[in-house]
């Protein structure tokens, strides 16, 4: 019953609302004025691969993108994604460059053969984000404002587009999901949403964390994060049988933090694996949808209480410690 109560307290107006008032160091736009409908959209983007090169020195990088797709028209010419404070360099398909042209919070990339509908293509995505560019979707910060150096990307609502190049509206999901390939200096991790697949190590210093998920996902829901976090694992283990797993069965808890903050969340996120348990029944929402559950810590200024990136979770910092699993389980809620 008190676990019932913690989780449906997730669901009441301010319940996500940090104890003290954090400066607000992120902002948001209002949703683009277009809301079109999916018959409207000229393709259907299917997977985003991106290969990030993160220097965690400053606030800029690097990126190699794909974006696969099909057409929605029966003569595709043109593809527009949604493009923003990022400045592209190159955009292939096959090997063989292609014209593209941006502004207006657009990457127009103009097709050397137009699809039929029902066709596919996959575009090479060359771009870099610059230091300095106001931080919006993507945000870094440094000691001594902070403890670490940290690079987040926050995309809610719309704003995904300004650190990848996307069609960044939820009518659209990437139905196979996406990877990301994250390079950063070997004294810092990263963690995105799906499963970790392997780490490279690659001889200069760096490292290659691989991520995947394989599930649709709409834009807004796609995350990573990295700093110098420490982490460690729990376990769901189905005690009950429900559709997709059988009793005994297990899901993966990851709890991303800050070294010094390891022991405050071994007790703060004990009951996680209660809440997935109670969420599962048949009379709440059922068999959990994805193969991995997460969390990690916005920086220190995070004005949000939490934000549902699919399999991964964002939290506000302050719940290191505890007493919000009605925001954990708020969140959680989210999955389904």
């Amino acid at each position: 019953m008190l676990l019932l109560i913690a989780a449906l307290c997730g669901f009441l107006p301010g319940a996500d609302t940090p104890d003290e008032p954090e400066p607000i160091l992120y902002r948001t736009l209002r949703p683009p004025a277009r809301v079109l409908a999916e018959s409207t959209h000229t393709y259907d983007a299917r997977h985003y691969r991106l290969d990030l090169d993160l220097p965690m020195t400053d606030d800029g990088y690097h990126c190699r993108e794909e974006v696969s797709l099909i057409s929605n028209r029966p003569r595709l010419d043109t593809v527009p994604l949604d493009f923003a404070a990022l400045l592209c360099d190159s955009v292939r398909r096959d090997g063989n460059r292609l014209a593209f042209d941006t502004g207006a919070g657009r990457l127009n990339v103009i097709l050397d053969t137009p699809l039929a509908e029902g066709d596919s293509a996959v575009l090479e995505v060359f771009f870099r984000r610059e230091p300095g560019t106001p931080q919006l979707g993507y945000y870094f910060g440094r000691p001594p404002a902070i403890r670490y150096a940290h690079a987040m990307t926050v995309g809610c609502p719309t704003d995904n587009h300004y650190w990848f190049a996307c069609w960044d509206h939820p009518s659209d999901k990437a139905e196979r999901g996406v990877e990301l390939n994250i390079t950063l200096p070997d004294t810092f991790q990263a963690c995105a949403v799906g499963l970790l697949d392997s780490i490279t190590d690659n001889g200069n210093g760096t490292r290659t964390w691989h991520w995947r998920h394989s599930y649709p996902i709409a834009t807004y829901l796609v995350s990573f994060s990295a700093s110098r976090f420490a982490s460690w694992d729990t376990w769901f283990v189905n005690t009950a049988g429900e559709p997709r797993r059988s009793a005994g069965d297990t899901i993966p808890i990851r709890h991303w933090m800050w070294p010094e903050d390891s022991a405050a969340t071994r007790v703060g996120y004990a009951q996680l694996p209660e809440v997935i348990q109670y969420f599962i029944r048949p009379d709440i929402f059922g068999a959990y949808p994805f193969e991995t559950f997460g969390h990690v810590p916005g920086y220190y200024g995070f004005p949000w209480g939490g934000m549902e990136h699919q399999t991964l979770v964002m939290l506000h910092p302050s719940y290191i410690g505890g007493g919000r699993i009605s925001t954990i389980a708020h969140e959680l809620s989210h999955m389904w």
